[in-house]
């Protein structure tokens, strides 16, 4: 597993530089930095990847995970921004995942990865209301933050989800639901450049499962904002 984690942090660096950089050229409007904003807020916002009860005072997780939202290469603004910067029509922004348990079923999280060659960093607290039963699913509320640093376009995320999850033996599936705030800001026009902001509110569905042998974990989830997206995890948790 440690030749794993090292392999799949060294991919993250070998995709940061294939990724190359954000251009917007001068006739990119605000309309089209509102479709971009939301593609790259699908990208940097925090992933569930995890269970809805509290990990507990000695639980953890960190988890190297791959994946992105899917995006439309045919429109005429995405290729003048980020022509040849996805894989199999997908935005690809691996990153690497951590959660810790701290006490009254509190959990805390944090992530940091890239996409198209610039770092992307987040934060997460979240609460397990109600633990599993025998029939009872655990359910679990959470926020988190999600911003794109050093990029043409800043980008930002809020969300606030509901997360529910049962074990099965070594195989837990999970759902959740949530409401995330985006924002994108960038300066545009010629010859007078101007900065410009959008926002942008929306719904937010992911499901998953993980498959889990402590220590070892594999998780998967598809999410479903302003594209679909798809994420593969694989790690170390207790």
């Amino acid at each position: 597993m440690r030749c794993s984690l090292t392999s799949a942090l060294l991919w993250i660096s070998a995709t940061a530089t294939w990724a190359g950089d954000l251009v917007l050229g001068p006739g990119f409007s605000p309309a089209e930095l509102r479709q971009l904003t939301a593609v790259v807020a699908d990208a940097v916002a925090f992933p569930q990847l995890g269970e809805a009860a509290g990990l507990g005072v000695t639980g953890f997780h960190l988890v190297v995970a791959v994946g992105g939202p899917e995006v439309s290469t045919r429109e005429s603004w995405w290729n003048s921004a980020m022509k040849d910067r996805v894989m199999a029509g997908v935005l690809v922004s691996p990153r690497v995942v951590a959660r810790k348990g701290l006490p009254l079923r509190l959990d805390v999280g944090a992530q940091v990865g890239k996409v198209f060659g610039h770092t992307f960093w987040g934060a997460e607290t979240a609460w397990g209301l109600v633990d599993e039963g025998m029939l009872l699913p655990s359910v679990g509320v959470g926020v988190a933050y999600g911003r794109l640093e050093g990029a043409p376009v800043g980008v930002e995320t809020g969300e606030a989800r509901l997360t529910i999850s049962k074990g099965l033996t070594v195989v837990t599936p999970f759902a959740s639901v949530g409401w995330r705030r985006e924002r994108g800001s960038a300066t545009l026009g010629e010859p007078l450049p101007t900065t410009v902001a959008v926002e942008d509110e929306r719904m937010t569905g992911v499901a998953g499962v993980i498959f889990a042998l402590p220590p070892l974990r594999v998780v998967a989830e598809v999410r479903r904002a302003a594209a679909t997206g798809a994420f593969v995890g694989v790690g170390v948790g207790l």
